[in-house]
C-alpha cells in the first residue's frame, strides 16, 4: 500500500472547525470515538490497512493526555478530549494501553476484546448500532465474508449520517469496496467517485488528501 498518502490524512476532519464540533452531541462523542476504535481494528488486522491503523493509533496518543482540543492530532483524540468534557469518565488508561499496543504491532485479539468493552463502559455507549459494530469487530479474525456483509454496511451508514467528515470514514469505504462488503450503491460522495475508488483499491493504493477536506 501507498502509505504516504495516508499520512496526509490523520489529521482532525471530523472536529476541524467549531461548527462541526458544535453540531453533535453529547452522545455523539463517545458514539464517535468508539466507532473509530472498532473501525481502527477493523484495519489493524487487514494488512493493507495495518500500517495506516498503527501509524493513527501512535498519533492519537502522541500528546498521551486526552487534556485539550487539537485540530493537529486525530478526530479520535478529539472525540474522548470532547467526551471527556461533556462528562463521561473515559478509561484513559485502557485507552493508550489499547492504541499503544496497537501503534506496536502487539495487540492481540483477546487484548482487543477486554479493552474495546471497557473502554465502551467507561463512555456509557447507548447507542445500539455502536455497540453491534463492537460485539462484531472484536471478532473480527474470526469473521465470515457474509458477516462482514453485515457489519461493513452498519459502519458505512453510521458514518454518513453521524461523521461524514471522519478521516477514517473514506478509508473504510475504500476497505469495503476492495474486499466486497461495501456496494457501489452504498460507497457515496462526497466521499470519493466509484471510478476513482475502484482504481485505487485495485491498483493496492491508500486513499490520497481528499479534495475539499
Amino acid at each position: 500500500m501507498a502509505y504516504e498518502f495516508l499520512q496526509e490524512i490523520t489529521e482532525a476532519g471530523q472536529f476541524r472547525t467549531k461548527s462541526r464540533t458544535d453540531a453533535m452531541g453529547s452522545d455523539t462523542f463517545g458514539d464517535f470515538a468508539m466507532m473509530d476504535l472498532s473501525s481502527l481494528y477493523v484495519m489493524y488486522n487487514e494488512p493493507q490497512y495495518k500500517q495506516y491503523a498503527q501509524q493513527y493509533a501512535a498519533d492519537t496518543i502522541k500528546s498521551r493526555n486526552f487534556d485539550r482540543a487539537r485540530v493537529s492530532s486525530t478526530d479520535l483524540y478529539n472525540a474522548i478530549f470532547q467526551s471527556k468534557q461533556a462528562g463521561k469518565k473515559v478509561n484513559e488508561p485502557e485507552v493508550r494501553r489499547f492504541l499503544s499496543s496497537m501503534a506496536n504491532g502487539k495487540l492481540t485479539d483477546n487484548t482487543a476484546r477486554g479493552s474495546l468493552q471497557r473502554i465502551e463502559s467507561s463512555l456509557g455507549i447507548k447507542n445500539t448500532t455502536v455497540k453491534s459494530v463492537r460485539r462484531r469487530v472484536q471478532d473480527y479474525n474470526k469473521m465470515p465474508p457474509s458477516n462482514k456483509k453485515v457489519m461493513m454496511p452498519m459502519i458505512n451508514k453510521w458514518y454518513a449520517q453521524n461523521g461524514r467528515y471522519s478521516t477514517l470514514y473514506p478509508t473504510m469505504q475504500m476497505l469495503g469496496a476492495g474486499d466486497g462488503s461495501l456496494t457501489k450503491q452504498q460507497v457515496k460522495q462526497p466521499i470519493l467517485n466509484w471510478k476513482k475508488l475502484a482504481a485505487v483499491a485495485v491498483g493496492g493504493y491508500a486513499l490520497g488528501r481528499l479534495a475539499g477536506r
